[in-house]
């Protein structure tokens, strides 16, 4: 009886044990999930979003398993283009296959595929179109169709899209874990609090071509904006986000300068990129038509890598 006894005590002290490692394995797993499976692929979709639909193209990689949770990217296009067009300009599905992350290339729907990231002037106020609601109403369907770990959002875009990402960030930053430009206009009302209030800074890493004649890399005007020289707004940024005022200089290839901001609040981080020369182009990637290629550096490998660094802070 008494060595019955003790095999129970023995007996329920193990299962207490495995209980106890196996509860606090499921706390540390990232969570499964239940989706449907989904061809791989490049395909387009549409959406309901404020009254108006609204259309996507999204990349699948063929290394997707909907059991798993994987990183979404969000890359917006400039004015005039459209997500087909960043497909080619980024090269960004070659990087899904590599890295096995979802792509996704939205289509703006104002004007000239203009995205709504400005409150004036009143004759370019976007109307009934709300862009913000859009990539919210983007990113739960998204959600409800694909295994996402919305710790690993990131968004990035090429000049007005570029500009859309930052207004994301002020305005939905804890829907993204980091966010990538290039050549954005960057316009005064950015800083504007009411605009871009106060908030959790996200890691941002921007990159920009001295001579670029379109989003000029000194500054300037278009389109009823005046735009911030690209070393100021940066430098801005940085400040908005609680970091060190004198960067790091970093590595980089003789025509090409950056620099890297620390310190920042939120375990934020910017990274700013210098191309010497240059034109309004993404780096690495295929231009627009009457643009030459910048071939010195490769932007969308640069930002992934800079993506794969940072996830959603949830520390509160």
């Amino acid at each position: 009886m008494k060595i019955s006894f003790l095999r129970v005590i023995v007996l329920s002290g193990l299962l207490a044990l495995l209980a106890h490692s196996l509860l606090a394995r499921a706390q540390t797993e990232t969570p499964r999930c239940a989706r449907p499976p989904v061809a791989s692929g490049q395909t387009r979709h549409t959406l309901e979003s404020g009254g108006e639909t609204r259309s996507y193209v999204r990349y699948v990689p063929p290394g997707y398993d909907p059991t798993q949770p994987g990183a979404l990217v969000l890359s917006l296009h400039g004015i005039v283009s459209d997500g087909a067009e960043m497909v080619d300009f980024t090269g960004w599905n070659a990087l899904a296959d590599e890295h096995n992350f979802i792509v996704v290339y939205p289509d703006a729907l104002f004007l000239p595929n203009l995205w709504v990231f400005f409150p004036t002037p009143d004759d370019m106020h976007g109307g009934e179109i709300d862009d913000v609601r859009f990539f919210e109403d983007l990113l739960t369907a998204l959600d409800t169709n694909l295994c996402i770990d919305a710790n690993r959002v990131y968004v990035n875009g090429f000049s007005a899209g570029g500009s859309m990402s930052l207004y994301l960030a002020c305005r939905i930053p804890e829907r993204f874990a980091a966010v990538g430009v290039v050549a954005p206009p960057f316009i005064a009302q950015f800083e504007d609090r009411a605009w871009c209030p106060p908030g959790a800074p996200l890691p941002t890493i921007a990159f920009h071509s001295t001579a670029d004649t379109i989003v000029p890399y000194e500054g300037g005007e278009g389109f009823g904006w005046e735009f911030a020289p690209y070393e100021t707004w940066t430098a801005l940024w940085a400040a908005r986000s609680g970091c060190d005022a004198t960067p790091e200089t970093l590595v980089t290839p003789e025509d090409v300068r950056a620099v890297r901001y620390v310190n920042c609040a939120n375990n934020a981080e910017v990274v700013a990129y210098t191309i010497i020369g240059g034109a309004h182009a993404w780096p690495g990637g295929e231009p627009p038509d009457g643009f030459e290629p910048i071939t010195s550096i490769d932007a969308s490998a640069l930002m992934w890598d800079f993506f794969a660094r940072h996830e959603r802070d949830t520390s509160g």
